[in-house]
């Protein structure tokens, strides 16, 4: 009897733990989208005020840009690889030299390697959020 007890027990925290873990994923998804888009609107509008185009036609201008500095250029591809949009990986292959960064990548020295190749990966297989953001972000910009 004290067995079943133990076992009876051990299965409702259990549940209690995986209804918990289910909730915060319900609620921090969301949230984590959210946190992601603003930024990624912001460079998108930053980039087609200066460019025109649809968000991946201007932000790729960016990246291709004589006159801005290597931060925006980063940004840019950020912002590229949160989108996941195809259409921006032959202006992200240009940009790829396969030299990986140092340690700290500088951001305002050089075009991140490592963050160009992670969005050459999401342009290619999506991410996590890519899907959501296309649609919100790309949609907006249509409307």
């Amino acid at each position: 009897m004290g067995k079943e007890v133990r076992s009876s027990s051990f299965t409702r925290w259990f549940l209690l733990a995986g209804l918990i873990g289910v909730g915060i994923v319900i609620y921090a998804l969301p949230w984590m989208f959210w946190q992601l888009q603003i930024p990624v609107k912001t460079r998108c509008a930053e980039a087609q005020e200066e460019f025109g185009g649809d968000c991946v036609e201007a932000l790729t201008a960016v990246i291709q840009s004589d006159h801005h500095s290597y931060l925006q250029k980063n940004r840019a591809v950020w912002a590229l690889g949160q989108l996941g949009d195809e259409r921006a990986l032959p202006a992200l292959q240009k940009v790829h030299t396969g030299v990986p960064c140092s340690r700290l990548c500088r951001r305002d020295q050089h075009l991140c390697q490592y963050e160009i190749e992670k969005a050459m990966r999401w342009c290619e297989r999506g991410s996590l959020f890519s899907r959501w953001m296309r649609a919100s972000v790309l949609r907006e910009n249509n409307d």
